[in-house]
């Protein structure tokens, strides 16, 4: 999961909602391994990784949190 997280960065901050099956084939992963990225990312992180139904894609209510993370776990 550590090694996915400049992908993750990288498409959360691309554009305003990214759907799952970009994230599923850019990464190469199953959407149950991107469930669990999520619900880790969300719970033990605490990065705001929000679903917009309107957009059909996952986003992130504030870019600073997971910048600040990401620059943390690899720094």
């Amino acid at each position: 999961m550590i090694n996915r997280l400049p992908l993750y960065n990288q498409l959360l901050n691309i554009s305003r909602a990214v759907p799952q099956k970009v994230f599923t084939d850019t990464l190469n992963i199953s959407t149950a391994t991107f469930k669990r990225d999520i619900n880790i990312l969300r719970k033990q992180f605490n990065v705001p990784i929000l679903y917009s139904v309107w957009d059909k894609g996952y986003y992130l209510a504030d870019k600073k949190v997971f910048e600040y993370l990401f620059n943390k776990e690899l720094v």
